[in-house]
Parts: structure tokens; sequence; C-alpha cells
């Protein structure tokens, strides 16, 4: 940025189910406002880096607590289907047309529903926005692969894995 480079940054979801970490935060006030205390957030750090900032508009899929995990809930960025997702990425990514795209790595960054689901649309989306027709694959059985839809992240899908994997 300071060099002159332009800087997009694309914020999938509102946070309106996000965590409080910071104790001073931590009140009634912001947690009614949660999605609007995030929007601010964003704001003000938009304008101390110089960047543009877009919001795709999906839901927050909040942080699945618990062992077992429970399911995350009905509507939200976690079990929007990736081709909704690319979709909604490629608009952007046609418009601004990236040198350079940066996204969580394979194992999303730390295993939250909505960091799984924005890597697992931003490659595509790139290659989508280029013209390719993109298809996903699974390259092997799956019977070692990891759960990523939390729905899916329970002992009966683990025990049958490669069973599970057929049937996607």
């Amino acid at each position: 940025v300071a060099e002159g480079a332009e800087v997009h940054v694309v914020t999938c979801t509102g946070g309106e189910r996000g965590s409080i970490l910071n104790p001073r935060m931590d009140r009634p006030d912001v947690l009614e406002n949660m999605s609007e205390v995030r929007r601010q957030e964003m704001e003000r750090a938009r304008d101390i880096l110089g960047i543009h900032q877009e919001w795709l508009g999906f839901v927050d899929s909040g942080w699945p607590d618990g062992d077992p995990k429970p399911p995350v809930p009905e509507g939200c960025f976690g079990l929007v289907p990736l081709e909704e997702a690319v979709e909604a990425l490629v608009r952007i990514v046609r418009r601004v047309r990236p040198h350079v795209m940066t996204t969580y790595d394979e194992r999303g960054g730390y295993p939250h529903p909505d960091d799984e689901s924005s890597k697992g649309a931003a490659t595509p989306a790139r290659y989508v926005a280029e013209g390719a027709e993109v298809h996903v694959v699974t390259c092997t059985g799956g019977e070692r692969g990891s759960i990523l839809n939390p729905r899916m992240d329970r002992p009966d899908v683990l025990e049958n894995m490669s069973e599970v994997r057929r049937q996607e």
C-alpha cells in the first residue's frame, strides 16, 4: 500500500456470532450489536491500512464449541454450497482483477467452519473468474481425509469414512 499497490480484502461474513476476546468489550451492548461492532472494527482497520474492503454478506457460523462439536446453525456460511460461495467471490475477482490472491491453506487456518468455506471458495473462484471450467473432485477414497463440514463431524461418519466419501 505504501508503494502504491491496491489491496482489496473480501470479508465473507459479518462476524455476527463472533467471540469476544477483549474482556473490556465483553458487555451486553456489544453482544447485542455484534454485527455492527464488527463493521465498525473493519471500517477503522480499512481506514488505518488504506485498503479496499467488501462484504460478501454470508452469515457467520460461530465457533462450534464442545466435544463433540454441535452442528453449526442453519443458513450460516459454513453450510453454504461451495458453488454459491464461489459465485459471490467470482463477481469481485472479475471486477478487481487481482494480481495476487491470498487465502487460508488447505487446513483453513484453524478449523473454524467459515475459514474452511472461504479457503474452499477462493481457489476455484480465481480460475472461474479467468474463464476456466472448474470441477471439484476427490482424488482418493477419503478414508484418511479431514472432515470439513461441521455437520458431518460425527463418530458414525469417522467410522465409515470411505463409504461416506463414495456417497458424496
